[in-house]
């Protein structure tokens, strides 16, 4: 079942997924990282954990979190950005990789207003994304999620994301 899901891969989205795991499972001190949303990840010793320490997150916390990316995906999905800023953290940022461009949660409206009108120019048809080999890894109290974003005769790409509290705390994306 896994060799099938690298073959579906871009050579993308496996990037971003070893990484990660290497970055996780290799690690023989303890670091600190500090995320775009504001929050920290603390790897060490061969495991990473969120800002509580006290062990594994309850249910409730993985539903909450769940839930935000489903809506966040939906958002991206319908092209409506009141979904998609509703579920984001008052510190969220987007950053689009292609052009290293950070973009905060005020202007966020403006970037995708922009880059759903690139996506129905010269005649294509009305905007809708869909999503390919979403994988998701639980550490801490965050849950990530990397997969590939496809606009049908316009561009497809990769994108990594994370939610924690109920609320997506940032996310990257490129082509």
């Amino acid at each position: 079942l896994a060799v099938n899901y690298l073959k579906k891969m871009t050579p993308e989205l496996l990037l971003l997924v070893v990484t990660l795991v290497l970055s996780i499972s290799l690690v023989e001190n303890s670091y600190n990282y500090k995320t775009p949303g504001g929050g920290h990840v603390r790897v060490g010793y061969g495991q990473a954990v969120g800002r509580k320490a006290e062990g594994k997150p309850s249910v409730d916390s993985v539903k909450a979190n769940e839930d935000a990316l489903d809506g966040y995906r939906l958002g991206w999905a319908t092209g409506d950005t009141d979904i998609i800023i509703g579920v984001v953290t008052d510190t969220f940022n987007f950053t689009w990789v292609p052009e290293d461009d950070v973009v905060s949660k005020d202007r966020f409206p403006s970037f995708f207003g922009d880059f759903k009108a690139n996506a129905e120019a010269d005649g294509r048809a009305k905007y809708f994304m869909r999503f390919a080999n979403i994988i998701h890894r639980q550490i801490g109290d965050t849950l990530y999620e990397a997969a590939d974003w496809i606009v049908d005769d316009f561009d497809r790409g990769s994108y990594f994301n994370a939610a924690r509290d109920g609320k997506v705390i940032w996310d990257m994306a490129t082509t």
